[in-house]
């Protein structure tokens, strides 16, 4: 059985996760109260974690220079556009989050659904990219 530690951190960092955000993860039952909003830079440092695969989400992330992450993980981008927006309505943001938050879990329940300990490496980066175009659909 293969078991998985996440991590989470963004390029832009914020004060805290964003309220619209946490009230929907605490109704669809996360566990929110240690969540706390990190730059990707505490993944850089000689104590960081190593870590087998990388996801990107944002939409511009594929654009940006990522860190180099320790032990040399597998990447995969999943761009997704960033929900919290200035320009768009309270119901507008609402639905925005909800969208990218049902994309994310479709694609995460087919990552973990693949048979990670029977296929090879080029096999689940193929996998994994195909993950990134996934939709909730």
């Amino acid at each position: 059985m293969v078991s998985f530690v996440r991590f989470e951190a963004g390029t832009d960092r914020s004060d805290c996760p964003h309220p619209d955000v946490l009230e929907l993860l605490e109704t669809k039952g996360h566990y929110i109260d240690k969540l706390v909003s990190k730059s990707v830079d505490v993944f850089t440092t000689d104590d960081a974690p190593e870590m087998d695969i990388v996801f990107t989400v944002c939409d511009h992330a594929a654009n940006e220079e990522c860190p180099s992450w320790h032990g040399f993980p597998m990447n995969a981008h999943w761009g997704l556009p960033n929900p919290i927006s200035n320009n768009r309505s309270a119901v507008e943001a609402q639905q925005d989050i909800e969208q990218v938050y049902d994309l994310l879990v479709a694609r995460i329940q087919a990552f973990a659904a693949l048979p990670l300990d029977q296929i090879d490496g080029s096999t689940l980066q193929q996998h994994l990219d195909g993950l990134g175009r996934k939709s909730s659909s």
